[in-house]
């Protein structure tokens, strides 16, 4: 047998035979893709690669070479450079191996080798987060598809610094979804020096100050998507004498071949690249294509296209009906080449409950109506002496009117009797964007598959029956003072044990005694004043039936009500906050104006 292999530039490797032996032709299909002169890629490519059209031939990723069977190795004509290709391919290949065997002694002979030592670590890592930072090193630009809430960014940061410490990139740019920019923020300083925060650039604001940002010399840059997209010829611009490091949080985004978000990162370049997502293939099998391309070129396919007809079968409007046989295999096989995965039940997380709050930005027209409604309120606050029970209950009435407008929605009332005449949503009425529904719209559209379950609380009516409405064709099931005891049973039955009903929103006071068990999140869309009251909603997700970690996700709009009612309020005033809420006798002399202006802070 001779055969000659060459790499070419697109990260593949090209085996060209001269002989018509049937059975190296099968053999080589079982890890391969093999062309022959008619078949779609040959014909399509026959003017690019003219040479190959002549006869049959096999192209292989680099990253699988390693498969190809030892019988068949000394039969190759190998050039230098593809074999070394070849031995690279080999040694990662062991090292993944090991590593996902959780051989220790390898993953800690790897940090090692790096000059970086756990046990100094800031935080203490899990075996599983040891097992992805090897990975990192070892690969350079690879992927971190553990769960969510299996800690994925500790070891990415730790990664991050080790590239800049050793002189391999100058700084890092990460792409976040815009509610966990700050979280990353945060994170930073947990594993690195104390003074990461004032080499760190979180890009926002108008468009000079964005540019300015992104112009600083910077160690760490935090971007949202529509950000780099936006200003992606400035983010190119500044980094183009620059080495740096990608992170892609919720890679999944870029799933999209088309979108002019995914064409932005694309554009980014760069010294290595790490993918983070808790849901790789958020809908569909080829949504792993555009992001793997990113770290590892044609290992899933040249294009979007080739990636369909390799391996599914598809209808006349070029979609997908199904995936051969074997297909879906092969796709998970080539995934752990660069990739690591770790589930929560196989690190053995403790179970219990991780509070998440998402931080949301607020559209400018919604935050001038925000504005204006805390101004005059604070005016009537300062021109009020009375402290009485009378000024607390209208205090009170004025902060939910705030929390009415941040879930985006106004009662509009009787100018006599003060009775509400409807609820006027912004987004209706004045096409004012509410940040609140979209961020859950996204949620479910990333996360809500294979049996995943969502509970939703809300103190109010209105919002409960938006959300019932929005959500219908989720198999959505709605709890609220009005529900009959039996219907209450039959939902939550039904939510258990009905993989149709995935959705259950719940009024957060009407919560005490229900069971949503099992489900793994919650989302409030807004938070009540009694602590009590919240955690009691967020205890109908843990128990005895518990199976996962649940995560709760307040959705707080940054600068608001919201935001102090979660960080201020709920931790450290409990008490008065119960006072207030509960109508518990409040000693009027323990409120100063001082006190309820430090709430609309």
């Amino acid at each position: 047998m001779k055969a000659i292999i060459k790499p070419d530039t697109k990260n593949l490797a090209i085996i060209e035979l001269e002989y018509g032996d049937r059975n190296v032709r099968e053999d080589f299909k079982k890890f391969s893709w093999y062309y022959d002169s008619y078949s779609w890629y040959n014909i399509k490519f026959k003017e690019t690669y003219p040479i190959l059209h002549k006869r049959p031939w096999i192209e292989i990723p680099n990253q699988l070479l390693y498969c190809i069977p030892e019988v068949w190795i000394g039969r190759i004509d190998w050039t230098d450079e593809a074999y070394k290709i070849y031995e690279d391919s080999i040694k990662l290949h062991r090292s993944i191996v090991r590593i996902k065997n959780s051989d220790m002694d390898y993953i800690q002979s790897i940090i090692r080798n790096a000059s970086l030592n756990p046990d100094k670590f800031k935080r203490s890592f899990r075996d599983h987060q040891l097992q992805a930072l090897a990975l990192y090193l070892e690969r350079g630009s690879c992927a971190n598809f553990g769960e969510m809430r299996t800690g994925k960014t500790p070891p990415t940061i730790v990664y991050l610094w080790w590239l800049i410490c050793t002189g391999k990139i100058d700084c890092a740019l990460v792409i976040v979804p815009n509610n966990i920019k700050y979280l990353w923020y945060e994170e930073l300083a947990k594993d690195l020096p104390d003074y990461i925060q004032s080499l760190t650039n979180i890009i926002e604001g108008t468009k000079l100050q964005k540019t300015n940002l992104w112009r600083e010399d910077k160690l760490f840059y935090l971007a949202n998507y529509e950000c780099v997209r936006a200003d992606i010829e400035t983010v190119l611009e500044a980094f183009k004498n620059k080495r740096i490091a990608l992170v892609v949080d919720e890679c999944h985004r870029v799933k999209n071949t088309e979108a002019q978000q995914t064409q932005a990162i694309k554009r980014i370049p760069r010294e290595y690249t790490v993918l983070l997502s808790g849901t790789p293939v958020a809908n569909k099998p080829q949504d792993v294509f555009e992001p793997v391309q990113m770290i590892a070129p044609n290992l899933m396919g040249f294009s979007l296209e080739h990636f369909k007809k390799t391996w599914s079968w598809v209808n006349s409007y070029d979609e997908v009906d199904s995936y051969k046989t074997g297909a879906l295999e092969e796709l998970h096989n080539r995934l752990a080449v660069i990739s690591v995965r770790a589930l929560r039940k196989d690190v053995h997380l403790d179970l219990g409950k991780i509070i998440q709050p998402q931080i949301l930005e607020m559209h400018d027209k919604l935050k001038k109506l925000y504005d204006d409604a805390t101004t005059n309120f604070v005016l009537e606050l300062s021109s009020a002496g009375d402290k009485s029970r009378l000024f607390i209950s209208s205090f009170l009435a004025r902060l939910v009117r705030l929390q009415q407008l941040t879930d985006g929605y106004l009662p509009r009332l009787d100018a006599k009797t003060n009775q509400v005449l409807e609820y006027i949503w912004l987004e209706d009425k004045f096409n004012i964007p509410n940040p609140k529904i979209k961020f859950i719209d996204e949620w479910i559209n990333d996360y809500l598959f294979n049996g995943t379950k969502l509970v939703i609380f809300s103190r109010f009516i209105p919002v409960l029956q938006r959300l019932y409405k929005r959500y219908e064709k989720h198999g959505v099931r709605l709890i609220y003072g009005q529900t009959h005891p039996d219907d209450i049973a039959k939902y939550q039955d039904d939510f258990k044990s009905d993989p149709d009903c995935r959705i259950m929103i719940c009024n957060t006071v009407c919560s005490e005694g229900k069971d949503f068990n099992p489900c793994q999140f919650v989302m409030f869309y807004d938070r009540v004043w009694s602590l009590k009251d919240n955690i009691q909603a967020e205890d109908r997700v843990t128990g005895m039936l518990q199976k996962q970690e649940s995560t709760i996700m307040p959705l707080v709009l940054k600068g608001t009500i919201d935001y102090n009612l979660e960080f201020t309020v709920l931790p450290n005033k409990k008490k008065d906050a119960d006072k207030v809420q509960d109508g518990i006798d409040v000693d009027s002399s323990s409120y100063t104006v001082e006190d309820l202006f430090a709430l609309l802070k």
